[in-house]
């Protein structure tokens, strides 16, 4: 039985009311307030606001605008993303690698990742927009992987999945399932598929995405608010893959 959960990468997201006149100067003076952590950057397509009922990929690392592209602030070891655009500010874990190349950091690190950058964000917006972020919604992201091949050969998806009922073996090229579980605060939404390990190897995916609406609450109140998201998170992992991928308990 592994030890390690099978999570790839994990992404906490709060959405505000868009910050107005945001330009490159803006950027690169944000750019300046991680220091040495963060010496990458990258541009990347924007996105479009999230909504609850909105089913498409979430993690992912659009549409077009006259506005200033999506911004990633990437850390020298590249394991851990800022994103960054006039709506929205995200902080990003993700493993490079073979599955036990790195640790995962567990939750309560990248939280208080999160919580540390967005003071130095919240900072920057009220110095140069007089603005305080007023949160709309928060989503917490984690993307789960489980190799398709073992010592013993093939792993079949019916293996992997609960919801998926064993079968007559078949050759399967793609498959692709989506849907949502209301949750009292929120909903979460559910993607499993064939993808791959961050080594390149085949792997069944289950990406899950938990949101919550805010009414214009303060950093702190959106995160208490996202944290009891948590456990809708982890019952649908648990529902969704099979015992024997679980790991250990990945808080």
């Amino acid at each position: 039985m592994p030890t390690e959960p099978p999570i790839i990468e994990v992404g906490i997201t709060l959405q505000f009311e868009p910050l107005v006149g945001v330009t490159a100067v803006d950027i690169a003076e944000l750019f300046q307030r991680y220091g040495e952590a963060y010496r990458t950057v990258q541009h990347v397509p924007s996105l479009m606001p999230m909504t609850l009922d909105d089913t498409g990929p979430t993690l992912q690392f659009e549409h077009a605008s006259a506005e200033l592209p999506r911004t990633w602030f990437v850390s020298e070891d590249l394991r851990y993303v800022l994103q960054f655009q006039a709506d929205r500010f995200s902080v990003n874990w993700r493993r490079l690698g073979p599955k036990h190349s790195l640790e995962y950091p567990r939750y309560a690190a990248v939280l208080a990742r999160f919580r540390d950058h967005f003071a130095l964000f919240a900072a920057w917006a009220n110095e140069r927009f007089s603005a305080v972020p007023k949160i709309t919604l928060g989503e917490l992201t984690f993307v789960n992987a489980v190799p398709m091949t073992s010592d013993n050969g093939p792993i079949r998806l019916s293996t992997i999945f609960t919801f998926i009922a064993p079968s007559s073996p078949r050759r399967i090229k793609g498959f692709l399932a989506r849907w949502t579980e209301i949750a009292d605060e929120g909903v979460v939404h559910m993607t499993a598929g064939i993808g791959s390990m961050p080594d390149g190897q085949p792997a069944a995916t289950l990406q899950i995405a938990a949101r919550r609406a805010f009414g214009g609450e303060d950093v702190e109140a959106a995160l208490t608010g996202l944290d009891q998201m948590r456990p809708h998170i982890h019952s649908a992992f648990e529902s969704a893959i099979s015992r024997d991928f679980w790991g250990r308990d990945p808080e």
